[in-house]
């Protein structure tokens, strides 16, 4: 009996240990619906009635309001913003929808440039981003404390898609977590875990893995359009998804007396934007210009959003020498993000001119031409770039999208799958993911084309990621 007794009484502290873990998920605006388990995280959420038929192309994620302190949200070694790393994850965990993004870095720039600060100045963006929707995050209440192994975070969270056209709120949740821990998720749908390697120590870890359980929480119950070729399917943007860096301000500009120092200064991250543009002004002035100079300031300027900057950068430079292929191929990857396709080809054959054997060229090119729907010259670039590098996973994976739109599904499984090998075979976990999601897909098509063998091999290389590190 006493046996029996302690095994119940086990069995009745796993059920309110699992009830404590879980999240419940609950239908309704969270001011009129309630629920009573305190030690159960809780997601409110609302979808508006024919939400496929209203479905959004295209989302930016506006930066996160709260009448919080902003000295509240600094935690972890750096004391880094956490409303800017949940704002970060959410932005990583939505690249694995079939949506259209744009660049965070990007977004802020402009908000800052033209003082936009309330949401119909926030739709206006969006619109000339060529977006249709916002989204917007409202902190309501947050806490932190570090437990040595893990951190917890006391937060309630609002977050809101709301269309650029006529304000309507599309889709919105909201989190009530009293207890947001970090974990580590093997899901090949929650692709965020990049993230952490952003991080230097467990504590910081433990932050990065809380702000990702948050996102993944608050994005569940949002819809994931069919799929279709979308510019995150085609991995050409600016910026990464998987780091959140730590800007210092130059301690000491007078440091800086040549060009070696410079590029010194731009690699170690030991630079504030306004002052460096100074700096590397001066430096030309006083040394002359300098192609690798040339090439990391306007490669930082395009990181932090400032394309016309960098274009303007690159223009000058080339009064004055022959740019190399690398610049070239950056001021491509500028205009297409400006949408300036012609500018963007004519600096991509250039770069490819000078450097034809680079498998990354003809990869940007072909996502050029299909973005302008010249599907045959793209399938040309692509081919070229396997030819140059046949396990090139960027390559392998937009031919399988090609073929996939095409529904040539037995050839998208083996370029998907050579993507997918390549992906593990370089640590790549993210696209490793990305590749499985694709491959699914195909597999609810035509069940036949997919071998269940394989998937279980990319499953298992997946889950042991982190041995693997």
């Amino acid at each position: 009996m006493y046996i029996l007794m302690n095994k119940l009484y086990i069995l009745i502290l796993s059920y309110f240990f699992l009830q404590a873990c879980s999240t419940k998920y609950v239908e309704g605006n969270k001011k009129f619906k309630e629920y009573n388990n305190p030690l159960q995280s809780k997601v409110y959420y609302n979808l508006s009635k024919d939400y496929n038929k209203k479905a959004p192309k295209c989302i930016i994620i506006i930066p996160i309001k709260s009448d919080i302190n902003k000295k509240d949200f600094f935690v972890g070694l750096h004391n880094i913003g956490i409303d800017k790393i949940i704002r970060k994850s959410i932005y990583a965990h939505l690249s694995s929808y079939n949506y259209r993004d744009v660049e965070l870095n990007r977004i802020d720039y402009l908000i800052k440039k033209n003082k936009y600060h309330d949401l119909d100045a926030f739709n206006l963006l969006s619109k000339e981003l060529d977006c249709d929707s916002v989204l917007e995050i409202e902190i309501n209440n947050f806490s932190y404390t570090y437990l040595g192994l893990y951190s917890s975070i006391n937060i309630d969270i609002d977050i809101r898609l709301i269309s650029s056209n006529n304000n309507e709120v599309l889709w919105e949740a909201s989190l009530i977590d009293t207890k947001a821990k970090g974990s580590f998720p093997l899901s090949p749908f929650s692709i965020a875990s990049g993230l952490y390697s952003a991080t230097n120590n467990l504590k910081e870890e433990s932050i990065y893995a809380v702000a990702d359980n948050i996102s993944r929480k608050l994005l569940k119950t949002l819809p994931d359009p069919q799929f279709k070729l979308v510019e995150d399917n085609l991995d050409f943007n600016n910026s990464s998804r998987d780091e959140i860096k730590i800007v210092k301000k130059i301690s000491n500009s007078k440091l800086i007396e040549n060009h070696k120092s410079f590029q010194e200064f731009v690699t170690k991250d030991n630079y504030n934007m306004d002052e460096l543009d100074k700096v590397y002004i001066k430096l030309n002035t006083s040394k002359g210009p300098n192609k690798k100079s040339t090439y990391m300031y306007s490669e930082l300027l395009f990181v932090n959003g400032y394309y016309e900057k960098a274009v303007e950068t690159i223009s000058n430079f080339e009064l004055l020498e022959k740019p190399n292929a690398n610049i070239n191929f950056l001021k491509g990857k500028i205009f297409y993000n400006m949408k300036k396709y012609k500018e963007a080809e004519r600096n991509f054959i250039l770069a490819i001119n000078k450097n034809p054997e680079s498998a990354i060229y003809y990869n940007s090119l072909g996502v050029l031409y299909i973005k302008q729907n010249k599907v045959p010259l793209a399938n040309a670039a692509f081919t070229e770039a396997l030819k140059k590098a046949p396990n090139n996973m960027q390559a392998n994976k937009i031919m399988g999208i090609i073929n996939f739109n095409l529904k040539n599904f037995t050839e998208a499984v083996f370029y998907f799958s050579n993507s997918a090998i390549t992906s593990y075979e370089n640590n790549d976990y993210e696209n490793l993911a990305k590749n499985i999601i694709l491959l699914e897909k195909i597999k609810k098509i035509d069940p036949n084309s997919v071998d269940a063998e394989i998937m279980d091999k990319f499953y298992f290389a997946l889950e042991g990621r982190k041995e693997k590190k």
